[in-house]
């Protein structure tokens, strides 16, 4: 009944047998040649799985650089905040970070030491700058209802050693995206709540936010849109006293 297995198997012993027979007519140079070549495709396999992983790490870089910038540009540009509720700036410098970590890895991958060791240490020292920015900002947070509308928003006061802004927040994925707007503020360690009032302005039809007593900023639910009233009075006012300066040279100068 186990016939046709035993042929298969003597057949299959028989061809091993005619295998080692074959080596055994071979010299040594032949021998040698075909052990340098199969370390060769070794070696050629070795480097296409090396530069497979380089050319993923260098893609990873790219979208990790491709995402950061991203998240920036709709920060500054479109005042749309990717992760509002995290520091000032934290996203896209961790990202950032990522970048360079993939791109050094990448590096040292395909054997470009110099680069490498150059990004190695920009790397060391962006990764402290993220620390640094992550740990040295203060935020206070205070969830709020702007008076007058239906509108939630989240004020956020970032202080740091250097500066501080007040930020407001218009929720718009909770957790994840909100629109910003942000404006300067003096660097006091007073709690939020004392320096800052919401007030309804019936007869302009819109939000008034007060800091430390002065108007800072209006909202018109209208146009769902923030004004800086503080700094654009500033402005208004120095054109304002510079220009009866400029008239007043001019006449002197006529007169004489």
């Amino acid at each position: 009944m186990n016939t046709p297995n035993i042929d298969f198997d003597i057949a299959e012993q028989t061809e091993q047998d005619a295998d080692i027979e074959d080596t055994d007519f071979l010299t040594e140079e032949e021998q040698e040649e075909i052990k340098e070549q199969e370390n060769a495709l070794d070696a050629e396999e070795e480097a296409r799985e090396t530069s497979l992983f380089a050319r993923g790490c260098l893609e990873v870089a790219a979208g990790f650089a491709a995402a950061a910038a991203l998240v920036l540009l709709l920060e500054l540009a479109g005042g749309v905040c990717i992760g509002y509720e995290l520091p000032q700036f934290c996203l896209p410098m961790t990202l950032g970070a990522g970048c360079l970590i993939a791109l050094t890895t990448g590096l040292f991958a395909s054997y470009r030491k110099t680069f490498a060791a150059f990004s190695l240490i920009v790397t060391v020292w962006f990764l402290v700058a993220v620390y640094c920015v992550t740990n040295y900002q203060f935020p206070e947070v205070i969830p709020t209802t702007l008076p007058g509308t239906e509108t939630k928003v989240v004020l956020t006061q970032i202080t740091t050693p250097i500066n501080a802004n007040l930020c407001v927040d218009d929720v718009m994925i909770p957790g994840v995206a909100a629109k910003r707007f942000k404006v300067p503020v003096h660097p006091k360690y007073v709690p939020l709540r004392y320096q800052v009032a919401l007030t309804w302005n019936e007869e302009m039809e819109r939000t008034e936010l007060y800091y430390n007593e002065s108007l800072w900023a209006t909202y018109e639910p209208k146009h769902k849109k923030w004004s800086d009233v503080l700094h654009s009075e500033r402005a208004e006012t120095t054109e304002t006293a510079t220009e009866p300066k400029v008239t007043e040279t001019k006449q002197k100068k006529s007169r004489y």
